[in-house]
This record gives C-alpha cells, structure tokens and sequence, in this order.
C-alpha cells in the first residue's frame, strides 16, 4: 500500500483526545487517525447507499404518505 503524508490543524481540545485515545489503546496517533478515517468513510458511503435507495424508491413510487406513518404511530401504543 502507498502511504501519503497529510496535515491537519485541530483544536486543542481534539488534540488532547487524540493524545488520550491514542495512549488508551497503546497505538499511534496515525493509527487512531487511520481508524477514524475509516470509519467515516464507512459511514459516508452508507449514507450514500441509503439516500441512493431512496431516490430509487420515489422514483418507483414506494412510499408512504405522512397521514399513513401518523396513523401507524397511533397504533404503536395501542398493540399488545
């Protein structure tokens, strides 16, 4: 894997929770950084995937209106 150097200015506040993750979990402060890349990367493309759907769902008209979720959410309550 090619490996690129980048910079980054945080706050103080952000920098003393690296420092403290990083201690915590006896690694880096690169791999700290590394793994919450990641997992911001996963989360962004999950919501991309999500929203995607979405579009495709209006599009072939699946949804539901908010007078029929209104009436579901009546019902939750109710259910035994």
């Amino acid at each position: 894997m090619n490996a690129r150097t980048v910079t980054a200015q945080i706050s103080e506040e952000m920098a003393e929770y690296l420092d403290s993750a990083a201690k915590e979990e006896n690694r880096s402060k690169s791999w700290v950084i590394k793994e919450a890349l990641a997992e911001y990367r996963t989360k962004r493309e999950e919501i991309k995937r999500m929203t995607l759907e979405g579009i495709a769902d209006l599009h072939e008209g699946r949804t539901v209106s908010h007078a029929d979720i209104l009436k579901e959410l009546e019902q939750w309550g109710k259910k035994k």
